[in-house]
């Protein structure tokens, strides 16, 4: 054999989990650390958020949660680092640094050939995914986890209680910091766990019937070929909808969706596009071909924004606007008004209509293809790679499907709202509602890799499966040759970091022990 796909074994992994406030993560990375133990990887976790102790504005922040300031204050400390670099990664970055300057003071050596992982908690942003992914190709895997609110609530409560045992407001807090963990609408830098979450290569839920430990042992043998793992359900069945969007010719999102009866056989398929007359939506290489990019505009976009035209044209009408705005021609008037206020007007509602859209959406065009086909859908599950706008969900009610399962949550569906009586979400009784469950196991990202036929080996003689040695196995998301130009790869980020901490620095005193450590990243030897 030429080329031997097996040859190097033996290699770093880096594992991120980004976990919302309030998840149990130290039970987390004990099971996942015990998981890698039986493919015999060593492991080491790294605290993103201990990190910010390092860095120039993280000197005097408390350590412990029984600090009443603890949460408040990390968070505060990462949303400053990002804003001060400019840069949404920043703390991935660190992590790289940190993972360099650790390897080379045990070892002097950056070379990566040891079976070790490093386990980074907690992910907070998906740029620092995506710095991730860029610097350990894929080497690095993402493990989204998550528990039930009422857990997660309960958690962050008794840590507040105990550092504030006086305090009145604990309930509202709780609810405050797991608003701005999710998604904070107030600076770009913030914490953005909802979108990184949806990144994930393996989704787990530490609240799972099944249990959290047989979960990890499950995706460390996935991820290291344990033969005879296939795909459950709901993973074929959602990997099916994600490889549906990709037929998605829509400038904002591609979503795809699946229904299939509760035994997992398709029965109907959709992706997010503009229909076609006579049925369906437009392919491809159809003649005539009237998706929105052919018409060269997108118009939902272009109807909102003459709605909100229209809107200010009244007020200025009427005199409601200040007087420097009060002379402009409307489209002036607009360009002014969004020009000033900025993520203030796009944050609005009427910004974020979609009702004027041409598209049908993935969950439509599944429901109406079964529809026109003659194909019964109640009883049925659906699965849409992003969760259900308020539109769909109607349709998907009426039509008597009984489960929903999604990936990516969808901040502008209202669909929790209107229809709180017909749908129950995780952590809600009710089983006469449609349930809506967040998707967990392998994500599509993956799921070519680690259930494709390896190691099912048979002995010639005697036609028994041979058993597979899962202590020297190899990690088999990762390239043909996982070490190519890794240090490389790796040095450049501590490089780029100093580089912008000198930029921002009076003098090299100014960032301290963060200098240093980078350094120690960036310049082994």
């Amino acid at each position: 054999m030429l080329i031997d796909s097996e040859a190097v074994a033996n290699f770093e992994i880096v594992i991120g989990l980004v976990a919302p406030i309030g998840t149990d993560v130290d039970s987390l990375v004990a099971y996942l650390e015990a998981s890698l133990e039986k493919v015999n990887y060593k492991t080491e976790c790294l605290r993103l958020s201990g990190l910010l102790d390092e860095t120039p504005s993280g000197r005097e922040l408390p350590h412990t949660s029984s600090d009443p300031r603890y949460y408040e204050a990390r968070m505060g400390a990462g949303d400053e680092l990002r804003e001060s670099l400019g840069s949404s990664d920043a703390l991935a970055a660190y992590a790289i640094a940190k993972i360099r300057s650790t390897r080379f003071q045990r070892a002097s050596s950056n070379e990566q050939t040891a079976r070790h992982a490093w386990i980074l908690r907690t992910i907070k942003h998906p740029e620092e995914i995506r710095l991730l992914r860029a610097t350990y190709g894929r080497r690095f895997v993402l493990v989204s986890a998550t528990a039930s609110e009422a857990s997660r609530r309960a958690s962050i409560l008794s840590g507040l209680r105990d550092a504030s045992p006086e305090s009145t407001q604990l309930d509202a807090r709780v609810t405050e910091l797991m608003l701005r963990d999710e998604q904070d609408p107030a600076t770009p830098y913030g914490q953005h766990v909802r979108d990184a979450f949806a990144l994930g290569d393996f989704f787990v839920d530490l609240d799972s019937a099944a249990g959290p430990r047989t979960e990890l042992d499950r995706l460390v043998g996935l991820l290291f070929g344990e033969p005879f793992l296939t795909p459950r359900r709901d993973e074929q069945s959602m990997y099916l909808a994600f490889a549906a969007s990709l037929r998605s010719a829509d400038p904002g999102r591609q979503v795809g969706a699946v229904i299939t009866t509760v035994d997992g056989e398709v029965l109907a398929v959709g992706s997010n596009e503009v229909p076609r007359a006579g049925g369906g939506e437009y392919w491809d290489g159809d003649k005539p071909d009237h998706r929105d990019f052919k018409l060269g505009s997108d118009f939902n976009r272009r109807e909102v924004r003459r709605a909100l035209q229209e809107l200010l044209s009244v007020l200025s009408t009427e005199g409601h606007l200040a007087t420097a705005l009060s002379g402009l021609e409307s489209r002036e008037l607009l360009d002014e008004v969004v020009a000033k206020s900025g993520p203030g007007i796009d944050s609005t509602r009427i910004r974020n209509l979609i009702e004027f859209g041409r598209i049908v959406h993935a969950e439509m065009a599944a429901i109406t293809d079964a529809a026109r086909l003659g194909v019964p859908i109640k009883g049925s599950t659906l699965y849409t790679t992003a969760f259900p706008c308020h539109m769909c969900m109607r349709l998907i009610i009426a039509s008597g499907i009984i489960r929903i399962v999604y990936v990516d949550p969808y901040p502008k569906s209202l669909a929790g709202e209107m229809y709180a009586t017909e749908i129950r979400l995780k952590d809600e009784g009710g089983e006469t509602r449609v349930a809506v469950d967040s998707f967990l196991g392998a994500s599509w990202r993956v799921y070519p890799d680690v259930f494709q036929s390896v190691n099912r080996r048979r002995d010639p003689s005697t036609s028994r499966f041979e058993p597979w040695s899962r202590r020297d196995a190899r990690m088999r998301l990762a390239e043909l040759d996982p070490l190519l130009g890794s240090e490389a790869l790796e040095a450049q980020v501590p490089l780029a970091l100093e580089d912008r901490l000198r930029q921002l620095a009076d003098s090299p005193a100014d960032v301290g022990r963060s200098i240093d450590d980078v350094r120690t990243g960036a310049e082994p030897g």
